[in-house]
């Protein structure tokens, strides 16, 4: 266990030991949720994941489910996985002779 100290604009200092342990990169992001009244920081592993935590706070209906936001957000990469597709088949149409 380790206590750290909160600044006044609430930022706190993650031990270097915890850090590397969990793989937590700086600059990078950590997830941050309340749960049965405690906080969790947890390390954010792939973009889907971030992409979970924005569509979360800021695009997904209020009273949305974790298991709802991390749908949408698997059909989101799909089409934009799919619309890249598209542009990659259309750059290569114009490169061929």
């Amino acid at each position: 266990m380790a206590i750290v100290r909160v600044t006044s604009k609430g930022q706190a200092t993650l031990p270097k030991e915890l850090r590397e342990k969990f793989g937590i990169k700086a600059p990078g992001e950590v997830e941050v949720r309340e749960q049965d009244g405690r906080i969790v920081i947890e390390p954010v592993r792939t973009l889907a994941q971030a992409r979970a935590y924005w569509v979360a706070q800021f695009a997904s209906p209020a009273g949305a489910t974790w298991d709802e936001i991390r749908k949408e957000n698997e059909r989101a990469e799909r089409r934009g996985e799919q619309r890249l597709e598209r542009m990659m088949q259309k750059r290569r149409r114009r490169r061929s002779p």
